[in-house]
């Protein structure tokens, strides 16, 4: 099984803030009786999400050159596909009393031919091979290192949760281990649009970095590109008690495409 290695960026490459918008602003003073004083704070928080540099590797070319297997099925394919390792970083990062209550971070896969940079036809996009996370409903924490199998499929190494980590809310913070938190839904597996859900719950926000993989199948002699969609639903509390929805924005893409292969 080729084993990945994926080094850490900390280079953003984009972001998107969700802040007060006119039409929730509305709501709060016709809803809510907000007074003016609390919309003027709700308008100075700015709740990022980001992306950093994703990390790139031609999975079939690696694997490959270490000598790993790859298997028959896979080996038919290989003449007329590559298969290329995306490791994304996104980072949530709500303001003082303010909460992502529901986040998505998408994809708009398409692709380019290598030698004239003209977009390649669109009845043979690029498309999600396989990806990690698919769906996680309760807390699970995977070891650092994976694997790719001979089938080109995430090999995800899991840790389970002890009991008392489980109860506590406290983990193992170690760089040895990634923590996926519910709710995680994905969208897109074989297809050209691809998206992962963060959804808060009583127990857990979605808040600081979450860590997404995919294999991307593109035809031969192509360049993979990248459209980012993000959005995001935030709400932010005058008490403990009285949480109150300042931004709803969803299907936001992003106008620019990134490379998302090497």
């Amino acid at each position: 099984m080729y084993q990945v290695t994926i080094p850490e960026s900390k280079n953003i490459i984009l972001e998107s803030v969700f802040e007060l918008n006119a039409t929730v602003e509305s709501k709060l003073r016709k809803d809510f009786g907000t007074s003016e004083g609390m919309i003027e704070s709700f308008k100075n928080k700015k709740n990022r999400v980001a992306i950093s540099q994703p990390y790139l590797e031609n999975l079939i070319s690696s694997m490959q050159d270490k000598g790993e297997e790859i298997s028959h099925g896979m080996r038919r394919l290989i003449d007329k596909y590559d298969f290329h390792f995306v490791a994304l970083n996104c980072v949530f990062q709500p303001e003082i009393d303010c909460k992502f209550e529901w986040a998505r971070v998408g994809l708009d896969l398409s692709a380019v031919n290598s030698k004239t940079r003209k977009p390649v036809s669109v009845s043979s996009p690029p498309i999600t091979y396989s990806l990690f996370p698919e769906n996680v409903l309760s807390e699970i924490k995977v070891k650092r290192g994976f694997g790719v199998t001979p089938e080109l499929k995430f090999k995800i190494l899991e840790e389970p949760l002890s009991l008392e980590a489980g109860m506590s809310g406290h983990v193992d913070k170690s760089e040895e281990y990634i923590l996926y938190e519910p709710e995680i839904t994905s969208y897109g597996l074989n297809t050209s649009k691809v998206a992962w859900d963060f959804k808060s719950t009583k127990e857990r926000s979605v808040l600081g970095d979450r860590k997404l993989h995919l294999v991307i199948q593109t035809p031969k002699d192509t360049k993979v590109k990248g459209k980012f969609l993000l959005g995001a639903e935030v709400s932010s509390s005058v008490s403990k008690w009285l949480p109150i929805p300042v931004s709803k924005r969803k299907h936001n893409a992003v106008e620019a495409h990134y490379d998302l292969s090497e």
